[in-house]
């Protein structure tokens, strides 16, 4: 069983419009993407403070959970590239 797609966030999330796409393969990081914050995005919360995120498409190739995010989009066709 895929624990990404089974999973829940486990931390608060601020933004109703994000899709939550489960939760990263290391279990840090709850994966979102969304579509109404600054345009097309993902997002990687590793905490509930405002502060504790990661966001960008730009940073998929840097950043592990962003382009795990990326992916997992990709995969549900909700990023176009």
């Amino acid at each position: 069983m895929n624990e990404q797609l089974t999973s829940t966030p486990v931390y608060d999330h601020d933004c109703e419009r994000c899709v939550f796409l489960g939760r990263s393969t290391d279990g840090y990081a709850d994966l979102y993407h969304c579509t109404e914050c600054h345009g097309p995005t993902v997002v990687a919360r590793y905490g509930s403070l405002g502060h504790q995120y990661a966001s960008g498409l730009m940073f998929a190739s840097i950043n592990p959970w962003l382009g795990e995010a990326k992916k997992l989009a990709e995969g549900r066709k909700l990023v176009c590239e």
